[in-house]
């Protein structure tokens, strides 16, 4: 619903801008001429609006991305240590550049999970759930998990699936979020 009064408060400030603008360039002026007021209380009324949705937006909270998460049959365990570490990433950056990360994520992980150590960790523990998403990945991809993995070749590879696996989990989670 947010998202229909945002595009709403911006096709009202822009349908009234292009009014202005025609009206300034002369073409159907006797019209804006006779109703200036009104649309002058209309453009401000859409900009207002305009920008109070766009603070408003499309935060993302720990809470949505647990719900994403979880309706996406990801491993109820693996998620909840997942959403422990981007309590940390919160309490670290704060809410505003929280946001920023996660809507940045593009299929990387937040940098708690760059912990090689953490990854692997992660992968003894829940190896199945993790198989399961890097072998989904690959049938969907029509790519091994190697080659979507090259840039962090370095690794030890049950950190790249950990990392390929979450970062897919959480762009995923992200993106619905956002739409």
């Amino acid at each position: 619903m947010k998202n229909y009064i945002k595009h709403f408060f911006q096709t009202l400030s822009g349908i009234m801008g292009l009014i202005f603008t025609l009206s300034w360039l002369g073409i159907g002026s006797e019209y804006v001429n006779e109703y200036f007021n009104t649309l002058t209380i209309l453009l401000i009324v859409g900009v207002i609006g305009s920008f109070i949705m766009g603070r408003l937006g499309n935060k993302i909270s720990i809470n949505d991305l647990e719900r994403k998460m979880l309706e996406e049959d990801i491993n109820v365990h693996l998620a909840n240590e997942i959403l422990s570490l981007l309590h940390t990433t919160k309490e670290r950056h704060g809410e505003k550049e929280f946001d920023k990360i996660m809507r940045n994520l593009n299929f990387r992980v937040p940098e708690e999970l760059l912990d090689e150590n953490r990854a692997i960790y992660l992968y003894g523990k829940y190896q199945f759930s993790i198989e399961e998403v890097v072998d989904s990945l690959e049938q969907e991809l029509q790519l091994s998990w190697e080659v979507q993995t090259e840039d962090i070749q370095h690794l030890d590879e049950k950190a790249r699936k950990v990392q390929l696996a979450v970062g897919q989990k959480l762009t995923d989670a992200v993106h619905d979020l956002l739409n």
